[in-house]
């Protein structure tokens, strides 16, 4: 982790990447140029054959040579590919879950883990390299908050500050271009809001950087509050218990509570009701 990265505006590495992108290509680099494209090639071929059989042994040497090619130069456009479609496939795996009996269910929770960390191994060790991959807002806060909530580190916590910091870029980049009468602009902040915004607030939690994390929630809750009941979109339960824990954290312990009993009634699933009921038994604590 390079903590530049971590406190240097977005614009910054995306000014360094256009610096980067516009030096001189050297050409005599181009025999190995020539078989890193074929190595990134064969990989991504190889991780969609993975995930058709679901060989997670095939899936993870795919995203190591991929790496591989990467770290030549090469074929930034398959790895930012393959990236967001492991991505995917752990998301539809991790959702499909939910309905499962319990054994069951955590089965297909640990597949998805597995296909969650493929993709991020995938990625450059380089923040800077990261952003230049171009992977969408979606892929972005998909694996930052996966992080967030999983994460075994303070370097995985960085990086799921990052990777969500970086989805909110994208999506500020998308605001520009929707004009200030589109009825789209609405959905947009919405959306921006409960995805990377929650996502981003939720790894400064995990950061034990509780006053930013406070400050970034509260402006998520604000904008659901001003845009949900516009769009007919029901206030997510997840929302208010994040809001509850980066309260309880700092010892803001009554309006914890509040934020606990809002996340019940929005009636929460089985798992996060039993949590938020155990702390409410316990006093909070």
């Amino acid at each position: 982790m390079k903590p530049l990265f971590l406190l240097a505006p977005l614009g910054a590495i995306l000014l360094a990447g256009c610096a980067q992108n516009a030096t001189q290509r050297d050409f005599s680099s181009a025999p190995r140029d020539v078989a890193a494209s074929y190595i990134s090639a064969r990989a991504f071929d190889s991780a969609q054959v993975a995930l058709r059989d679901n060989d997670t042994a095939k899936l993870r040497r795919a995203a190591n040579d991929l790496r591989l090619a990467a770290a030549r130069g090469n074929n930034a456009r398959l790895s930012a590919a393959f990236v967001q479609l492991v991505a995917q496939s752990a998301v539809t795996k991790d959702l499909s879950a939910s309905s499962l009996p319990l054994e069951a269910r955590n089965a297909s929770r640990q597949r998805a883990e597995e296909k969650y960390r493929i993709a991020l191994s995938a990625l450059p060790r380089d923040y800077q390299l990261i952003w230049e991959l171009q992977l969408d807002a979606n892929t972005l806060n998909t694996l930052g908050y996966f992080l967030a909530e999983h994460g075994k580190n303070v370097e995985e916590f960085r990086l799921a500050e990052f990777l969500t910091s970086a989805s909110l870029a994208k999506w500020d980049e998308l605001l520009k271009e929707i004009g200030v009468d589109d009825p789209r602009l609405v959905s947009a902040h919405y959306l921006r809001a409960v995805t990377a915004g929650d996502s981003r607030a939720w790894a400064l939690f995990r950061l034990k950087r509780y006053p930013e994390a406070e400050r970034a929630m509260r402006e998520v809750l604000q904008v659901t509050t001003d845009y949900g009941p516009q769009l007919g979109e029901p206030l997510s339960p997840e929302l208010p218990f994040h809001m509850a824990e980066i309260l309880r954290a700092q010892g803001k312990t009554e309006e914890a509570e509040i934020y606990y009993q809002k996340a019940l009634e929005l009636n929460p699933d089985a798992e996060l009701r039993a949590k938020i009921q155990s702390l409410l038994e316990g006093k909070i604590g």
